[in-house]
């Protein structure tokens, strides 16, 4: 299924415009259920990142990423503890992409003690959209910076942490703080205080 230059958003080649009609065959149809139900196969199947040295390649997910999606996609809420440098960003990629294309009006936001953190993790997901097949992708409806709007309703933003960037919006952080609501007041705190406050 080939998508022309001028069903393209802003005659970026990777980005479907919104409204683009599409025709799938039995295949794509097959694969897009199969990608909707199981993020992980959507992942391992489907799902680019880049690597320090070997630049743009298939996502080849460790076990403990693979349980954390899993995990992710079975509960509203979860926290990890993990070392620096071990692929949680990559992993969460594949969890706000997957979450925002096969979910309508989904509200996701990218969050981190600065912005250009937050939108460097907002680089990585637009690189794995990219370069998904265009069955796959929903259309486009915007693309800048600091965000993605996807045909479906779903948006994901990225920002820096404050306490009303995006209060009473649902989120995935890309750092280890997190927001805390005490009788009414808001804060930021590290999840270690949390977690060994007795």
């Amino acid at each position: 299924m080939a998508i022309s230059q001028t069903d393209r958003f802003k005659r970026n080649p990777h980005l479907p415009r919104a409204g683009t009609e599409k025709q799938f065959s039995e295949f794509q149809l097959k694969e897009l259920l199969k990608c909707k139900n199981d993020p992980i196969y959507f992942a391992k199947t489907y799902f680019k990142i880049v690597h320090v040295d070997k630049g743009l390649i298939p996502f080849d997910l460790y076990d403990y990423q693979e349980k954390a999606i899993e995990l992710f996609q079975n509960n509203r809420n979860m926290i990890m503890c993990a070392s620096r440098q071990c692929g949680k960003t990559s992993f969460a990629t594949v969890i706000l992409l997957h979450s925002a294309l096969f979910n309508e009006e989904k509200l996701i936001a990218i969050l981190a003690n600065k912005g250009a953190t937050a939108r460097e993790i907002l680089s990585r997901v637009k690189k794995a959209y990219e370069h998904l097949p265009d069955f796959i992708k929903g259309g486009i409806l915007e693309w800048n910076k600091s965000s993605i709007t996807f045909e479906n309703g779903s948006i994901i933003m990225a920002e820096a942490s404050s306490s009303d960037n995006i209060r009473g919006k649902s989120c995935l952080t890309g750092d280890t703080r997190v927001c805390v609501e005490i009788n009414g007041s808001y804060y930021f705190t590290e999840i270690d205080n949390i977690i060994n406050k007795k």
